[in-house]
């Protein structure tokens, strides 16, 4: 691990564990990590050279932030690129240049899909990011009468089998 130089103090690395958050302290026995939560999470060296390493503060710190949503396909495509850009440009989280990116990446009758990239300056702005992005994306949609779609996995068609009419059957008369 100090040989490889695969972090450094501050930088803000993510293990395959899931624990994720700024080298805070080094010693020769383990690593501190002070995470999201304002947590430290002290890791033996041992274990940690055991485990897969993400540094995201290589070559630069800035983060990217995926979004994706669905929106009811009442307007064209384009007009909801659109509304999603603009929603996007009034960020303030979020780096400008390079500038956000929207990908329509599907339609179907019941609605339209789109991924959402922006990036952040740091890790500890993506959580702020994200909720100023579905903040701003709430009152655009709102705005420009655009109504969010559920999700495919939500969508369940069932079809009814036809039963007969109980008011007009021999049951009901036999009642």
């Amino acid at each position: 691990l100090t040989l490889g130089r695969t972090f450094t103090l501050g930088d803000w690395i993510r293990l395959n564990d899931a624990v994720e958050g700024r080298v805070v302290a080094s010693t020769g026995r383990s690593r501190q990590i002070l995470t999201v939560g304002n947590n430290v999470v002290v890791l033996p060296n041992s274990a940690l050279a055991k485990l897969g390493l993400t540094n995201v503060s290589r070559p630069e710190e800035t983060h990217l932030l995926q979004l994706t949503i669905r929106l009811k396909p009442t307007r064209t495509p384009s007009t909801i690129e659109e509304v999603i850009t603009t929603a996007l440009a009034g960020c303030n989280l979020i780096i400008k240049d390079p500038g956000p990116v929207v990908a329509l990446k599907g339609i179907d009758a019941n609605g339209i899909d789109a991924d959402l990239y922006a990036r952040v300056k740091d890790p500890m702005r993506m959580i702020r990011a994200r909720n100023e992005i579905i903040d701003l994306l709430h009152r655009h949609c709102k705005a420009a009468n655009l109504q969010f779609a559920p999700s495919v996995s939500s969508l369940l068609l069932v079809e009814q089998p036809r039963t007969p009419d109980f008011e007009h059957s021999g049951e009901r008369r036999l009642v």
